[in-house]
């Protein structure tokens, strides 16, 4: 799995994560997502997961599975509103996902705890928050005609997606797509993502 839009930019060059590889031979996008309450710029850390679909989605038009769902921090002992678990789930269905599975379900006792406190505060020990989850997951059945519309519509707007500029310059060319991305998200145009690969075949404009 990938680790969201911090893990495709960020760690793509190190590690040898290319989501257009994983996707040639994957019938999903696989990842490993996350969208922290109180973190980043805004109320939440939500470019990561929106970028990161976004971009897989753009790269390989199926389902997006992110098989490692965080929206709570290990051991987060802050409370965290019902609605910012309702808004991780239900942004994630717009971009393009079809199973989410969120970390993590675990009963955690005294004994758990002196063993590894990671658990601590996890969704199981919030009832708000499971009662939100559900309730995003069900809007997302009852909705999904038009979900499935909105996810399927082609981009207004393409970003390119550049691994030999990101070997080249990877500080400048992240934050600059980054700043880019999040400039484009307040416009109202849907926003994808174009791969050098997928220019060179000729698919510009298609």
């Amino acid at each position: 799995a990938l680790d969201g839009g911090h893990g495709l930019l960020a760690h793509g060059v190190d590690d040898a994560v290319d989501p257009e590889l994983f996707a040639d031979f994957s019938d999903y996008n696989g990842n490993d997502n996350y969208m922290m309450y109180g973190e980043g710029q805004f109320v939440s850390n939500w470019i990561q997961t929106q970028l990161g679909h976004d971009l897989q989605y753009s790269l390989k038009p199926v389902r997006i599975l992110n098989s490692e769902n965080h929206m709570i921090r290990d051991g987060e002992m802050r409370f965290i509103p019902p609605e910012h678990i309702y808004t991780a789930i239900f942004e994630q269905l717009l971009q393009g996902a079809g199973g989410i599975v969120s970390w993590v379900w675990a009963r955690n006792d005294y004994a758990v705890h002196q063993r590894n406190d990671a658990v601590d505060g996890c969704i199981f020990h919030r009832p708000a928050a499971i009662a939100a989850h559900g309730r995003a997951a069900l809007d997302g059945v009852r909705l999904a005609g038009a979900i499935a519309q909105f996810v399927e519509a082609q981009p207004e707007i393409a970003l390119v997606y550049s691994p030999s500029s990101h070997i080249q310059n990877p500080g400048d060319y992240t934050t600059t797509l980054r700043n880019t991305f999040t400039a484009l998200a307040f416009t109202g145009r849907k926003t994808g993502f174009i791969s050098e690969k997928q220019l060179a075949a000729g698919k510009f404009g298609k």
